[in-house]
Order: C-alpha cells, then structure tokens, then sequence
C-alpha cells in the first residue's frame, strides 16, 4: 500500500463518518472548523501576543462571537433523541442541545455587557450583569423541566453508564469518574461565578466558557462517531476545562476569591439552592469586599428623561470593611463556617428521623393495640 495512503486513510475515514446529509450545505462543519480556528488565534497567538484574548468592540470580535453562536445553533438541523440515553451520557440529546445554545448565548452576553460595562465601579453595573446571566439560566431551567429527567443532569447520571465505565469493578477507574465529575461540577460553578463578577476583561470572560461548552459537544460527535474512546474525551474536555480556569484565574487571581468560590461549590453539592447561592456571592459578599458605591447619580439622570423631578444627588457608601485586617480572610472563614453547619445539619438528617415521625410511630402502635 502507498505510504501517504495509509496515512490519508484515517482521515478519509473521519470524513465519511462527520459527512452526512442532514447538513448538505455543510454550514455545521463549516461553523466547527472556524471554532476551532478561533480557539487556536485566541488562545495560542493573541494571549502569547497580548497577555489576553483580546475580545474588543472591534468587527473581528464580534465576529468571532457570531461564529461560535452559530454553531450549535446550526446543530438545529440534526436529528438527537429526545431524552438522555442513562447507559450512554455522551450522546447528544434535545435538552443538552438547548443547554449548549442558552449557555452560549450568556456567553454572547457577558461578552457584550463587558464591552458596554454600564455604570462601571456602582452596585448597581452588579445588578445588571447578575440579571443579564441568571435570565439565561431560568430559560435552562425551563428547558430542563420540559426535556430533562429527574436525577440526571449534565454531570450526573443515575444509573450506571457504559460510556464511562461507572459502572466498572476498577474501584481506582471508579473514583477517577467521580473525581472527574466533582471537577466538572466546580468547574461550572467556577465559569458562573467569574460571569457574574464585573471585570475590564468581562468580554474575555465570556469568551473563555465556550471552549467548555464547545469542545464537549465536539468530542461528543467523536464519541458517537466512533473516532475516539470514551478516555480520550475525558482527557480532553479536563484539559478544556483546565484551560479557561487558568484564565479565569489569570483575570481574577486572589486566592481568596476562589476560596470563596468553592465554598459555593461545597454549599451547592450539599444541597443548598443555586439561586440564593450567586445572589449571596455575586450582590452581597463581593460587593461589600469591594467597597461598590449606589450613585443615585444613575436614578437621577434616567428620572430627567420621565419626570420633571429627580432624587437627590448623594452616594451611598457600603460599610468600610476594607479597613478591616484581611477582610477576604474574614469573608473566607466565615463561609467555610457555613459550610461545616450545613454538612452538620445535613449529616444530623441522615441519622434522625423527621419531627413527628416517633409521634407517628408512637400513634401508629398505639392504634394497633386497641385493635389486637
């Protein structure tokens, strides 16, 4: 056989198998290799470059945004089973389709209120960002009631799965998966919790999810596909996911910061809401270490344009807690405190009954006495 021929022959291969003619236009493949292209400039030449990845209000970044929007917006053509097969997570299903364009589109988002920034430096630019983000995850939410089920999300999965090999008698294969798992879900939390923090790179920011969740559908065709094992997508969506964490921490670099943030992961896993979790962090904890000013500055000029009135023109300062001797450290310890009650009353849960059950018990023998 000719020597180019065998080398050619895997690739020809790989293109009869991502060919298909759902997409005859090829717009999804298309819309790929430019992703990918993207990812490489960014990542590989601007941030060497630049020490950033130079999203700006320029026509290329918008473009670049527009690219990576339309790519799993184009995955619409596809035909994907409606409901997430639990012996086989990494096949593309409706609701993770959804979730990959509802997510991208916060990215899209956050990338553009970065470029804006609406009254940088005020509690009130928090306010903004904070509903710009949690309204793209209320429409997922919504997406998951309608398509999802219960117990299995996009880290986990009830049953077994022999994609994954959960299911493995290797109790060392066994703790890697979950290992793994616990990571992606920190990791999620991590992205949501840098989204919601207001930055002079909060373009950057919204860029840098999508190599997550771009990347995870793509290895996910290869799975399916049969072009790579199941390994080899978890080593690369961790070294993905390593990647934009390294940039989230080269904009956000205080430890304590993200002390703070996986003290919200711990509350989350041990059952506490999402919701009152980033309001906690995002409108109460970081603007009182940040020392955000109100300026009713903002109110008043928007009332000039509706009201022949306008409120006074003061600044409302939060506490001065940055005089306080390492305030972050203060903050850090006393979430970690939360976290050790909240496991304690959770652990107290598992080993007490509910009030009322001995009264339930105690009414329910009692009953039985009379009737013997």
């Amino acid at each position: 056989m000719d020597p180019y021929s065998a080398l050619l022959k895997p690739l020809v291969q790989a293109k009869k198998k991502l060919v298909t003619k759902e997409d005859p236009i090829h717009l999804h493949k298309t819309l790929g290799i430019l992703s990918l292209v993207s990812f490489f400039y960014r990542y590989r030449i601007v941030y060497c470059a630049n020490g950033n990845l130079g999203l700006e209000n320029d026509l290329l970044s918008w473009l670049t945004m527009a690219v990576h929007l339309g790519l799993p917006a184009s995955s619409l053509i596809f035909i994907v089973v409606k409901h997430r097969l639990s012996k086989f997570p990494m096949v593309i299903y409706e609701e993770y389709r959804l979730h990959a364009i509802l997510f991208t589109s916060r990215c899209c988002a956050v990338f553009a209120f970065g470029l804006v920034r609406p009254y940088a430096g005020t509690y009130l630019e928090r306010v903004m960002l904070f509903v710009t983000v949690l309204t793209w995850h209320l429409l997922t939410d919504e997406v998951t009631r309608r398509y999802g089920m219960p117990g299995n999300t996009a880290v986990r999965v009830k049953h077994e799965s022999s994609d994954s090999q959960s299911g493995s008698e290797n109790k060392f294969a066994r703790l890697a998966i979950r290992t793994g798992q616990r990571f992606y879900a920190f990791y999620q939390m991590s992205a949501v919790c840098a989204h919601l923090l207001p930055s002079v790179r909060s373009s950057d920011l919204g860029y840098n999810t999508l190599v997550a969740i771009q990347s995870s559908a793509f290895l996910m065709t290869l799975y399916r596909k049969g072009l790579i094992n199941w390994y080899s997508h978890a080593i690369w969506y961790t070294s993905a996911l390593v990647l934009s964490l390294y940039h989230m921490y080269h904009i956000f670099p205080d430890p304590w910061l993200w002390a703070r943030v996986f003290t919200v992961f711990l509350l989350r896993i041990n059952g506490m809401p999402k919701y009152p979790l980033y309001i906690a962090f995002a409108l109460v904890c970081e603007p009182l270490l940040a020392m955000d000013t109100w300026d009713y500055q903002v109110v008043t000029d928007f009332n000039k344009n509706i009201a022949d009135f306008s409120l006074p023109q003061t600044s409302f300062q939060v506490p001065d807690l940055a005089n306080m001797k390492n305030a972050s450290l203060v903050q850090s310890a006393a979430l970690c405190l939360v976290v050790w009650g909240m496991w304690q009353m959770r652990q107290s849960s598992l080993h007490f009954p509910p009030s009322g059950a001995d009264d339930d018990d105690a009414n329910g023998k009692q009953t039985a006495d009379k009737q013997s």
